[in-house]
């Protein structure tokens, strides 16, 4: 409970691009469990993603017409509903487009933004470098790769060997140290980190056939991983998709910008450089504008 005013951040994004994650977006995944925790003697798999409509394994771009764009609960055109029951708490809104939280540019924008509100200083840069993208791929990380070393050293302890992100493990105490450097292979996407605990490190880097065996691992499931991602980006819908779904369903399409309309204003009264910089949702109202859809 707040006792009093404070202000608030929203971040806006362009319309069309929500609706596209909406319509990639995961229902759910063959149990995660056995992709969790294996061992160099497994064999090297990912889990199977199932996407919402009818439990397929690719998206469905006809969800559109059934859900009333409802792609997540309140996602669309709710804005002012969500203002109105916070407006006794609400002192200020600040728009932040999501332009200024990705990449290079998140670090930056969360610096300010904790001057303004108040909040902690971020200190871990790589942490706000990337997303963690799961759905593209990752849906599986964290997870752990047990190294039994008695078939190398019986004197060894077993090592293992957490596959992640920065996103998902900042390692802001760096208690664990990333390998990626010593086994010298290239992961899929830069946000990867193998991480292992500092003594366990010292071990790696005073056997060489430990090692070596962790790099031909590595170089497996990272050529299987790049495979996965290929497949299930190679089935994802784009913003240009949804655009050309809506010319084909004029009126599908002025059911969209009527439920929008309202979140629309809100933030134009504020910030109308933002909706001006919505590429994809001012080709929308092209489109509208072309089909006479008022």
């Amino acid at each position: 409970m707040l006792d009093k005013k404070v202000p608030i951040f929203s971040i806006t994004r362009d319309y069309i691009s929500r609706l596209k994650t909406g319509v990639n977006h995961i229902a759910s995944t063959e149990s995660k469990l056995k992709f969790k925790n294996f061992s160099l003697k497994d064999e090297i798999s990912f889990p199977q993603i199932y996407y919402r409509g009818a439990y397929k394994n690719k998206p469905d771009i006809n969800i559109l017409k059934g859900n009333n764009f409802s792609l997540m609960w309140g996602d669309l055109g709710g804005l002012g509903l969500r203002l109105k029951w916070l407006k006794n708490a609400i002192s200020k809104v600040y728009f932040i487009p999501i332009d200024a939280i990705s990449g290079e540019r998140a670090f930056y924008t969360f610096m300010q933004l904790s001057k303004i509100l108040h909040f902690n200083l971020p200190q871990n840069s790589k942490a706000f470098s990337g997303k963690v993208n799961r759905y593209e791929g990752l849906i599986m990380l964290p997870c752990n790769l047990r190294v039994d070393t008695k078939d190398v050293d019986k004197h060894i302890q077993e090592i293992q060997v957490l596959i992640t992100t920065y996103q998902l493990h900042p390692n802001h105490d760096n208690k664990l140290i990333n390998i990626m450097n010593s086994i010298k292979v290239k992961a899929p996407q830069d946000n990867l980190v193998l991480y292992v605990k500092q003594e366990e490190f010292r071990v790696l880097m005073e056997n060489k056939t430990l090692l070596r065996l962790l790099q031909e691992y590595f170089e497996k499931y990272f050529s299987a991983l790049r495979g996965y991602i290929k497949n299930i980006q190679d089935n994802l819908f784009s913003e240009q998709d949804i655009l050309n779904y809506f010319k084909n369903h004029p009126k599908l399409a002025l059911e969209f910008k009527k439920q929008v309309q309202g979140d629309i204003e809100i933030i134009k009264s504020q910030s109308p450089h933002i909706i001006d910089s919505w590429k994809y949702y001012q080709e929308f109202l092209r489109i509208c504008a072309d089909a006479n859809i008022i």
